[in-house]
């Protein structure tokens, strides 16, 4: 090719790249707005595109962890150009172990650039073996990483033309920046979740407080009782009460024994005849497996009269 014949190809590429770069640009900023993962799902095929057509390569694709445990990567999204056979199918499970090289360049935030994969097939044979049968010649993939941790990857196969370094710093600080925004989104999940939790909580704990308040109204003695710890907290108790006589010589604890209150106001106050499974129904292990299956318990029995000569009684649990 003639000087002459070299200017416009290289202007036609250059116009070509910064078309491209527009393009990326302008599906990353639609990428920054999303408000959700499966948002920023929906953005990926067309930003794919846009790397693909700016590289002009072969195929352009994403490659995440599949396990908790980080030990083999899944490619979740692919863009193929007209005529290229898709891969995605066959890239489901791909132990770390079948690309060490990559997987300790990557560690490093560094990006893997092959001109000639037949160069490089001494150097790295497990992932020569993984990309031969892919009719993969060259190819450049980057770590997609945020916070000092690898998320993924991005790969393009067979680009077009060779890349400059400017290229790949361009494509290796996309990498970082979806890095970023699926830290952020995965952070923003994590705080939903927890406000859903603690509305969830504070719903439960008002449902609770207005329980306990009508409890206070209908009942002479309200106790907060705690099975698993075994523990009790009195809520209310009011004078005149066989409650109130027991708390008298009981010592003075916020939290006391269940199983000993318990025992102490049967053998004190309990009528026997009235309840002779009282101490049975209201055992901590027993009453737990009751309220597990049911509601609520009500027991009703009968004491020694109190001050205001009351003897008939209910329990509500």
């Amino acid at each position: 090719m003639q000087d002459g014949e070299r200017k416009p190809r290289q202007a036609q590429i250059f116009y070509h790249a910064l078309e491209n770069i527009d393009d990326i640009l302008r599906q990353i900023t639609l990428l920054d707005r999303a408000s959700s993962e499966e948002e920023m799902n929906q953005t990926m095929p067309a930003l794919l595109k846009a790397v693909g057509c700016y590289t002009l390569s072969e195929r352009v694709y994403i490659f995440d962890w599949a396990t908790p445990a980080r030990d083999s990567f899944h490619n979740t999204f692919e863009w193929c150009a007209e005529g290229v056979v898709p891969q995605i199918d066959n890239l489901q499970q791909v132990p770390i172990s079948l690309m060490p090289y990559w997987f300790a360049r990557m560690q490093k935030g560094e990006p893997i650039v092959i001109d000639n994969l037949e160069d490089v097939r001494d150097m790295m044979p497990e992932e020569y073996q993984l990309l031969k049968p892919q009719d993969v010649h060259s190819l450049i993939a980057f770590p997609i990483f945020a916070n000092h941790q690898l998320y993924g990857f991005v790969g393009v196969d067979n680009p077009g033309f060779g890349m400059s370094s400017i290229s790949i710093r361009l494509l290796s600080t996309f990498g970082g920046h979806l890095g970023s925004l699926r830290e952020n989104m995965q952070l923003m999940e994590q705080l939903t979740q927890k406000s859903q939790h603690l509305q969830q909580s504070l719903a439960a704990l008002e449902k609770e407080h207005n329980l306990l308040q009508a409890l206070c109204v209908d009942y002479t003695t309200v106790y907060a009782c705690d099975l698993r710890t075994d523990t009790v907290e009195i809520i209310k108790l009011r004078p005149g009460t066989n409650g109130f006589r027991a708390e008298q010589t009981a010592p003075a604890e916020v939290l006391c024994s269940y199983t000993k209150r318990l025992h102490d106001f049967y053998e004190r106050f309990v009528c026997k005849e009235s309840a002779p499974d009282f101490l049975e129904r209201f055992a901590a292990a027993n009453l737990m497996r009751h309220l597990e299956r049911e509601e609520r318990l009500v027991y009703r029995f009968q004491t020694i009269p109190n001050e205001e000569g009351h003897t008939h009684f209910e329990a509500l649990m």
